[in-house]
C-alpha cells in the first residue's frame, strides 16, 4: 500500500506538466496565426496599390540632348564696339588719350603747387582750387583709364595682348602718385612759404598785408592784454556793461593763470563759428605794457604799432559752417627766430624782435568789437585798432619754418628734393611719349603686313613667307603645306596635306564659320574649289589669344601648284542673339604646293575661269551655315538629275529647328524654276523636321531635276530659332552652286550674274 501511494504521488506532477505544455502550444499557435494574418494584410495593401502608368510607347528623346554643346562664358564678349569706340581705338584716339592724360596730370601738378600760396589765400582762390584739384585727380584716375581702355592702351582682361608695351602706359599712373606727393611737399611747400621780407627789418618798415614772412629787430606782443572775440551764427545781446546786438562778442578769456584769482571761467556761446585772439604789438618792451590793464599814460608813452592776431582754422570755419570742433587759437609769439628762438608766454623779462607774417586785417566787425572791448578798458579813441595798422600772424608754425626765414637758399634746395621731384613729375610724360612712339612703329609694321597680304595673286609664296603673312582683321593664320602620299597608277596626280592654325590676336571673341579654298595646278588651271561650313565639321570659337588648328589635304594633276582662299569669321557680340553680329573675311595668301619644298612659278587662275560657279557652295546667316555640293546622277525622260548633298551647321549657342525647304534651279536657257519644295528638311528625310542643338550639324541628300546639261541651283531652308524664351524664323540659304553633267568640268557659268536674266 505505501508503494502504491508513492506511485500515485509521482504521476500527479506529470499530468500537470502536460497541461501547461499544451497551453503554451495553443498560445504559440495563436501568435503565429496573428502574425500570419498581419503579414497577409500588409501584402494585400502592397498588392492593392496600383503602379505608375507607363505609356505603351517610349518617351520622346530629350531635346536638346544631354550632350548639348554650350559656348563657355569666357568665350562670350560684350556687344560690338560703337563707331565712337572704333574711332578712339585709332592713332588719333590714342594721341588724344595721351594728350588728355598729360593735360590732367599737368593741371594736377600746377594746382598742387600753387593752391596754398599766400596770394591764393589773399585772393580767396585757395579753397576753390583745392576742390578743382580733387576733381582733376578723380578724373585722372577714373575717367582717363576708361578712355585708355577704349583707345587700346589698356591690357585686355584675359591678359593676352600683342601690344605688350602698353603695360608701360599703366606705369604712368603709378609714378604720377609719388610725383604729385613730392611736388606738394617740395615746390608746393616753397609756394606756401611765400616771399620773405629782407632780414632784420623793423616793424615800421613792413608793408601792411603783404603776407610776407619777416624777422623783426623790434616788436613786443603784450599777451597780457589779449582780447578774445567769438563769431556766432545768429546775432546775440552781449556785454553786460554796454549791451550790444551783433554776431561778434567777447570771448571772455582769462589772461592770468594765477590760482584763486576769482575770475569766472568763460563758456563757449552756442552756435559759435570762429574765434579770434588779438594782442597789441608795441615797438619795445616796457614794464607798463606787461600789466593786465594798461593806463592811458603808458599808451601815450608806448605807441601801438600793430596787432598780433590768431584765428581758429578748420574745414568748418573755412566753409562758413558752425564749428565742428572746439576752437582755441594759440597766440604764442616767437622772438629771435633766426638766432636764439624763444617764446614770451612763460617769460617775465624784457624781450623783443618778433617773427611772423604780415597778414590782412580781420573783418571790420571784428575790429569794431575789439574797439568796443578796449574802450571798456579805458583805451583812448586815438589808440584803437583800424585797418591801416599792421596785422601780424605769429602762430607757432613759424617755429617750423624759422630756419627758412634765416636761410631761404638752403630751404629752396631742400624743397627741390635733389631733383627727385622733377624726375617723378616728368617720368609719366616720358612714358607716354615712349608709348606713343611704340604705337606708331607698330602701326607702320601692321601697314607693311597688310600690304604684303594684299599683293597680287601672281605672287609666288615660299613656306616662310606664307607663315609671315596674316589676315587683315583679327586672325593670324600660320599655314604649312607638305607633300604626302605617292604617285598613283592610271591618271597620275600628286597628293599634299596642309595645316592651318588660327590665332586670335584681337580683343574680341570670334568664330570661324566658313572656308573657301582654290587649288590651281602648274598650268594655271583651276583644279578644285571648295566651299563649306567650318573646317572638318567644326566652327571653332576663338577668344582673345585663343588658337585652333586643323589638317586636311588636296591633290593636283601636276607635280606642283598653288592654293589660296579665305575664311569667314563672325565677331560674337556676347549674347545668344545672332542678330547684329559683325563678320569679316580673313584672306589667306597663295601658298606654293611643291614636290621638292622649293618655291615654284605657279600661274594664276585663267581669266576664263572668272564668272563661273563652283560645284560647291556655302552661306552663313545668323550663324546658321548651309554648305552644299552637286554631282550629276543620271539622265531620264529628257531631264538631267543631279544629286545634292547639304550640310547644315548650327554655330549658335541656342537650339534651332529646320521647318521647310525649297530648291531653285536656273538652267542654261535662264529658265527659273522651283523644282523641290515642302515641309521638313526634304531629300531622304522627306517632310520630317530636324532639331539641332547648339554646335550640332547634320547632312541631307536629294535629287534636283534640270532641263539642260548645265545649271545653277540654290537651296532655301526655313529655320526656327529659339532664344530667350522666344521663337522666330529665318530663311537660311546656300550660295548658288553649279550643276554639271561633265564631271571633268569643275565650274559652270553663273547664269544668275547675266544682266539679261529676268
Amino acid at each position: 500500500m505505501p508503494i502504491l501511494a508513492l506511485q500515485e504521488d509521482e504521476e500527479a506532477p506529470s499530468e500537470s506538466e502536460d497541461s501547461e505544455q499544451r497551453l503554451q502550444e495553443q498560445n504559440q499557435k495563436k501568435q503565429d496565426a496573428y502574425r500570419q494574418k498581419t503579414i497577409n494584410m500588409e501584402l494585400a495593401k502592397l498588392t492593392g496599390i496600383k503602379g505608375v502608368p507607363v505609356p505603351a510607347r517610349p518617351a520622346p528623346p530629350q531635346s536638346p540632348g544631354r550632350t548639348k554643346k554650350v559656348i563657355p562664358n569666357d568665350f562670350i564678349t560684350a556687344k560690338p564696339k560703337s563707331a565712337l569706340e572704333r574711332t578712339l581705338n585709332s592713332t588719333l584716339g590714342r594721341a588724344m588719350t595721351i594728350f588728355v592724360f598729360i593735360l590732367n596730370y599737368a593741371l594736377l601738378i600746377f594746382v598742387t603747387i600753387s593752391w596754398n600760396s599766400p596770394q591764393r589765400w589773399l585772393d580767396g582762390q585757395a579753397l576753390p582750387m583745392v576742390c578743382f584739384a580733387v576733381l582733376v585727380a578723380t578724373n585722372l584716375y577714373t575717367a582717363v583709364p576708361v578712355l585708355s581702355s577704349y583707345s587700346g592702351l589698356m591690357v585686355s582682361e584675359t591678359g593676352v595682348d600683342w601690344k605688350v608695351y602698353f603695360v608701360s602706359y599703366r606705369l604712368a599712373y603709378f609714378t604720377s602718385v609719388p610725383g604729385v606727393i613730392f611736388m606738394y611737399f617740395g615746390p608746393g611747400d616753397r609756394a606756401a612759404f611765400g616771399q620773405p621780407e629782407q632780414p632784420d627789418i623793423s616793424l615800421t618798415a613792413l608793408a601792411p598785408a603783404s603776407y610776407k614772412f619777416f624777422r623783426a629787430t623790434d616788436g613786443f606782443v603784450a599777451l597780457n592784454l589779449t582780447k578774445g572775440i567769438t563769431e556766432t551764427l545768429q546775432k546775440t545781446v552781449h556785454n553786460r556793461n554796454v549791451p550790444r546786438l551783433s554776431r561778434y562778442r567777447d570771448a571772455e578769456i582769462v589772461n592770468n593763470e594765477e590760482p584763486f584769482s576769482n575770475e569766472v571761467e568763460p563758456t563757449v556761446p552756442p552756435g559759435f563759428m570762429e574765434t579770434y585772439r588779438i594782442s597789441p604789438v608795441f615797438l619795445e618792451w616796457a614794464p607798463c605794457t606787461t600789466r593786465y590793464r594798461i593806463s592811458a599814460g603808458c599808451l601815450n608813452q608806448n605807441q601801438v604799432i600793430g596787432w598780433a592776431v590768431a584765428t581758429a582754422r578748420s574745414l568748418c570755419t573755412n566753409l562758413r559752417m558752425v564749428s565742428c570742433r572746439e576752437q582755441d587759437p594759440l597766440l604764442d609769439p616767437v622772438y629771435h627766430c633766426a638766432t636764439n628762438p624763444a617764446t614770451w608766454a612763460k617769460r617775465t623779462s624784457s624781450i623783443q624782435g618778433i617773427c611772423g607774417r604780415s597778414v590782412p586785417p580781420p573783418a571790420a566787425e571784428v575790429i569794431d568789437e575789439l574797439s568796443a572791448l578796449l574802450l571798456l578798458d579805458g583805451w583812448p579813441e586815438n589808440r584803437l585798432p583800424n585797418e591801416t595798422h599792421g596785422w601780424y600772424d605769429v602762430w607757432p608754425e613759424v617755429r617750423r619754418i624759422r630756419a627758412c626765414i634765416s636761410d631761404i637758399e638752403r630751404c629752396d634746395a631742400q624743397w627741390m628734393l635733389g631733383g627727385l621731384t622733377a624726375f617723378l613729375a616728368l617720368l609719366p610724360l616720358v612714358i607716354d611719349c615712349r608709348t606713343d612712339a611704340k604705337i606708331r612703329g607698330t602701326l607702320a609694321f601692321q601697314a607693311v603686313r597688310s600690304l604684303v597680304a594684299g599683293m597680287e595673286e601672281s605672287m609666288v609664296w615660299t613656306e616662310e613667307e606664307a607663315k609671315a603673312c596674316f589676315a587683315m582683321h583679327h586672325v593670324l593664320m600660320l599655314r604649312d603645306a607638305s607633300k604626302g602620299g605617292t604617285r598613283y597608277g592610271g591618271d597620275p596626280y600628286e597628293v599634299w596635306k596642309y595645316f592651318v592654325t588660327f590665332t586670335n590676336r584681337g580683343e574680341e571673341t570670334v568664330q570661324m564659320l566658313t572656308r573657301h579654298w582654290i587649288f590651281v595646278d602648274a598650268k594655271g588651271n583651276l583644279n578644285a574649289e571648295v566651299k563649306g561650313p567650318g573646317a572638318r565639321g567644326v566652327t571653332p570659337v576663338l577668344p582673345p589669344g585663343g588658337e585652333w588648328s586643323y589638317e586636311s589635304g588636296t591633290s593636283l594633276d601636276t607635280v606642283f601648284g598653288s592654293m589660296h582662299g579665305s575664311f569667314q569669321f563672325d565677331i560674337l557680340k556676347g549674347s545668344t542673339s545672332g542678330s547684329g553680329s559683325r563678320s569679316f573675311s580673313a584672306r589667306v595668301g597663295r601658298l606654293a604646293l611643291s614636290n621638292d619644298g622649293k618655291p615654284k612659278d605657279v600661274p594664276c587662275i585663267e581669266e576664263a575661269s572668272e564668272g563661273l560657279l563652283p560645284l560647291t557652295s556655302v552661306l552663313s546667316l545668323e550663324r546658321v551655315i548651309l554648305g552644299a555640293r552637286g554631282e550629276f546622277h543620271m539622265a531620264k525622260d529628257g531631264l538631267y538629275y543631279f544629286q545634292y548633298d547639304v550640310q547644315i551647321n548650327n554655330a549658335r549657342d541656342t537650339e534651332i529647328e529646320v521647318l521647310g525647304h525649297s530648291w531653285e534651279v536656273v538652267d542654261q536657257e535662264q529658265r527659273h524654276e522651283i523644282v523641290v519644295a515642302g515641309d521638313g528638311v526634304g531629300g531622304i528625310y522627306k517632310h520630317r523636321r530636324r532639331a539641332l542643338a547648339a554646335g550640332d550639324a547634320f547632312r541631307v541628300s536629294g535629287q534636283l531635276p534640270a532641263k539642260t546639261r548645265f545649271a545653277n541651283a540654290q537651296g532655301t531652308y526655313r529655320v526656327l530659332i529659339r532664344e530667350n524664351g522666344a521663337e522666330r524664323e529665318i530663311e537660311a540659304r546656300t550660295d548658288f552652286m553649279g550643276l554639271s553633267v561633265d564631271k571633268a568640268i569643275t565650274h559652270v557659268p553663273n547664269f544668275m550674274s547675266d544682266p539679261s536674266f529676268q
